[in-house]
């Protein structure tokens, strides 16, 4: 990360592509929620359609293993593993899923 004049970091742009966990589903309440990614405000949508935003811009949105998952620039795909593969990689490093 490097610094601007301004004061403000400015991001790899590799670091902006790639998809992050924000949020457990079962946890976004009705009324929405505002969390931090990478220093920018998110506001994540409750209710049946799940909408992040980053100011006025609506963010790419992926529902994946029961979380919320969002990027902050251009997408790269997300891996598609099957649930037997998860639960398989879950096991060896006893994470609980």
């Amino acid at each position: 990360m490097t610094t601007e004049t301004d004061g403000s970091a400015a991001l790899d742009p590799a670091t902006l592509d790639q998809w992050y966990c924000i949020q457990n589903l079962a946890e976004i309440p009705p009324s929405g929620l505002t969390t931090r990614l990478l220093g920018q405000d998110i506001f994540i949508t409750g209710g049946e359609a799940l909408v992040a935003r980053c100011g006025d811009r609506e963010l790419p949105v992926r529902l994946r293993y029961g979380y919320l998952w969002v990027t902050l620039a251009r997408p790269t795909p997300m891996c598609r593993i099957s649930p037997r593969r998860m639960n398989r990689i879950a096991a060896t490093f006893h994470v609980g899923l």
